[in-house]
C-alpha cells in the first residue's frame, strides 16, 4: 500500500512538472506536450483507481481532483503586478495549445475568412468543416463559437484545438445513438480590449454572424456557443441581432458565462479559493480593461437587462457552470432571466473545455447533444 501511495504522488508530481515545462519552454515541447502530459495524467488516474478503488464512474471524478490541483499549482500571470495585455494573451495561448492540441488527424477542412467590420477594418474568422460520418448526413449544424478570455485574451490560435476537439466529441456523441449529424464550426477572432473596449467585441461578432448568413447558412441550422466572456457574447450577440432585425440563431449554449461585469455577485468572493482557473485580481483587471467605467460595466452586465428582452423571440438557451466557479452566481442569476441551468458539482471555470481530460466534460456534452437534438433536429 505504501509503495502504491509513493507511486501515485510521484506520478502527479511528474505531471505537474510536465505542465510547468510547457509553461516555461513551450517551444521545446510544442509537438509532444499534449500527448506526454495526457499519458502521465492517465497513468496517475489509473494508479489512484487501483489504490483507492475508484473508477471511471466516480463523481466528482479523480481526473477533476487532479486537474484542479494541477491548475492551481501551475505558473500563472500575477494580475496585480502585470499590466500588459500581451502577457496574459501569450500565457493563455501557450496553456491552451499545450493542453488541447489541434486534432490534425481528423481531416477537418480548414478555411480562413476575412470579415469586414466597418471603417475599413476586418477580423479573421476560422471555418472548420468536420468530415461527415455518413454519405448523406440527416442534418448539418453550424456552430458559431465565441471564445473566452475576459474580452482581453483569446484568439483563433489559442482556441482552435479546444473547439475542434469539443465539436468532434459532440459529433461522435450525436452519431453514437443512431444519428447522422454533420458539424461545422466557425470561430471569429473579435477585437480585444483594452485596445478595443466593449461594445467592439459584440459588434464584431454580430458582423461575423451576418457574414455567415450571407454565405447561405440558414439561421435554423445555426447554434451560438461560447465560454466565459464568449458565453456573454453568445447571449449579447443574440440580443443585438434581435435589436438590429437580424434573424436569430436557433439555439444558444453558454459555458461558464461572465454576465456581471461589476463582479458583485457573492460567488466572486465565496468561490475565490475554490476556482482553479480564475482569481479576483484577474477578473477585476479584465473588467476594468473591457469596460473602463462603472457606467460601462453596468451597461454591459446582462443581469441588468430587462427580463422582457428575453421574451418571445429570444432563442432557447442552455447554461452550464461548475459549483466551484467564481462565476457560479453569474450563471444562476442569468438563468432566472432566461435559459436552462445545469450546475456540475466540484467543477471549476470552463471545465467543459477539458474534453478527454475530465469525464465531467463529456457528461456536459451529452447534455448539450440532447439540447441540440431537441431544438435543432
Amino acid at each position: 500500500m505504501r509503495s502504491l501511495q509513493v507511486v501515485l504522488v510521484s506520478s502527479v508530481g511528474v505531471l505537474a512538472l510536465g505542465v510547468a515545462i510547457v509553461a516555461f519552454a513551450p517551444e521545446l515541447t510544442s509537438k509532444i506536450a499534449s500527448t506526454s502530459q495526457f499519458a502521465m495524467f492517465r497513468a496517475a488516474v489509473n494508479i489512484h483507481h487501483q489504490l483507492y478503488g475508484t473508477n471511471s464512474s466516480t463523481r466528482p471524478s479523480v481526473e477533476t481532483s487532479f486537474m484542479s490541483k494541477i491548475l492551481k499549482n501551475s505558473p500563472s500571470v500575477d494580475a496585480e503586478r502585470v499590466h500588459k495585455p500581451s502577457v496574459f494573451r501569450k500565457h493563455l495561448e501557450e496553456t491552451m495549445i499545450s493542453l488541447c492540441a489541434y486534432p490534425s488527424h481528423l481531416n477537418i477542412t480548414r478555411t480562413m475568412h476575412s470579415v469586414p467590420v466597418g471603417n475599413g477594418a476586418s477580423i479573421p474568422m476560422l471555418w472548420l468543416d468536420f468530415p461527415a460520418s455518413t454519405p448523406k448526413p440527416s442534418k448539418h449544424i453550424t456552430i458559431v463559437y465565441f471564445h473566452g478570455g475576459g474580452f482581453i485574451e483569446g484568439s483563433i490560435k489559442a482556441y482552435e484545438g479546444v473547439v475542434a476537439n469539443l465539436v468532434n466529441e459532440l459529433q461522435l456523441i450525436g452519431n453514437s445513438v443512431g444519428g447522422s449529424l454533420h458539424y461545422s464550426v466557425v470561430i471569429p477572432e473579435y477585437r480585444l480590449a483594452p485596445e478595443n473596449p466593449l461594445p467592439t467585441g459584440i459588434e464584431d461578432c454580430l458582423e461575423a454572424y451576418k457574414y455567415i448568413l450571407k454565405e447561405g447558412n440558414d439561421e435554423n441550422t445555426i447554434l451560438f456557443m461560447g465560454d466565459s466572456a464568449g458565453g456573454h457574447l453568445t447571449i449579447s450577440v443574440a440580443l443585438e441581432a434581435i435589436e438590429k432585425g437580424v434573424p436569430t440563431p436557433k439555439a444558444l449554449v453558454a459555458f461558464s458565462p461572465w454576465t456581471d461585469l461589476t463582479n458583485s455577485n457573492p460567488s466572486i468572493t465565496t468561490n475565490a479559493d475554490n476556482d482553479p482557473v480564475l482569481n479576483p485580481a484577474m477578473i477585476n483587471k479584465f473588467s476594468d480593461w473591457s469596460a473602463p467605467s462603472m457606467e460601462a460595466k453596468e451597461k454591459y452586465s446582462l443581469l441588468n437587462y430587462d427580463a422582457r428582452k428575453f421574451e418571445n423571440v429570444f432563442p432557447p438557451l442552455l447554461i452550464q457552470v461548475g459549483s466551484h466557479e467564481m462565476l457560479l452566481d453569474d450563471a444562476i442569476f442569468m438563468s432566472k432571466l432566461t435559459g436552462d441551468l445545469e450546475i456540475y458539482e466540484n467543477q471549476g471555470h470552463d471545465f467543459n473545455l477539458f474534453v478527454g481530460w475530465i469525464p465531467e466534460a463529456e457528461d456536459a456534452l451529452q447534455s448539450v447533444n440532447k439540447f441540440i437534438k431537441h431544438h435543432l433536429l
